[in-house]
């Protein structure tokens, strides 16, 4: 595995606590978003042509994920959208780090 890649694993496991533990309280730690999304920009370039991902790193990716989604049913309608447009960002990041890689194999 590229060390870099190692790196950013270690480094989402950081920014997801970051993140995870505050929305619980239904809080939006926006620096901590903001280093996740650019976390993510980074993996898009370098596992643009990968075959296989490690499992570390997108079973980290879904936490994150299926935590805002899930703390998003349980704040008021103007908390949603914030909520939600957080979630939207991180599900376009997640489809082009592990959708155009899908999209470009020839079936």
């Amino acid at each position: 595995m590229d060390n870099r890649i190692e790196e950013i694993i270690q480094l989402l496991d950081a920014v997801a606590t970051e993140i995870i533990v505050p929305l619980r309280r239904k809080v939006i730690n926006e620096v901590a978003f903001s280093e996740l999304f650019k976390l993510m920009d980074e993996l898009q370039s370098l596992l643009y042509n990968e075959k296989n991902v490690e499992k570390e790193m997108v079973a980290l990716l879904f936490l994150i994920y299926t935590q805002i989604d899930t703390q998003a049913k349980y704040v008021t309608e103007d908390e949603r959208n914030i909520f939600m447009t957080y979630l939207s960002k991180m599900r376009v990041r997640m489809r082009e780090i592990f959708g155009k890689a899908l999209q470009n194999e020839e079936v």
